[in-house]
């Protein structure tokens, strides 16, 4: 690589590059995704989202010895945030097609004044 490559891989801070830091702490977080997870598709995902987040935060980062730390709060944080978004999904009914007009087809009958006639 060249010196201005290293630079840019480096986010133009002096000493050791993102990889360098991160990529001996792969196995350490897909591990750590799997146990949030227990999924190894999703566990993956984890793995690749928290990269990409610390890779553009990457010059935030005041010191470079605590990259480990770092990684995993980032790892436990989008776990975390995926885990709301999750429970907030409301899952369709099975078996139950539903077309662009089927809500319609079904409030169709019913009084739009239930609970009483506007003034």
């Amino acid at each position: 690589m060249t010196e201005r490559g290293a630079r840019r891989a480096n986010h133009g801070r002096p000493g050791r590059s993102f990889e360098d830091l991160t990529l001996p702490l792969l196995r350490s977080l897909y591990r750590f995704a799997w146990r949030l997870t227990r999924n190894p598709e999703a566990a993956e995902d984890l793995v690749q989202e928290t990269y990409l987040k610390a890779f553009k935060a990457f010059s935030l980062l005041r010191d470079p010895e605590r990259v480990r730390p770092w990684l995993f709060q980032i790892m436990n944080r989008l776990a975390t945030d995926r885990h709301r978004s999750e429970s907030r999904e409301v899952q369709a009914a099975a078996g139950v097609e539903l077309d662009r007009l089927s809500l319609y087809d079904r409030v169709a009958d019913e009084d739009p004044f239930l609970f009483g006639r506007p003034p």
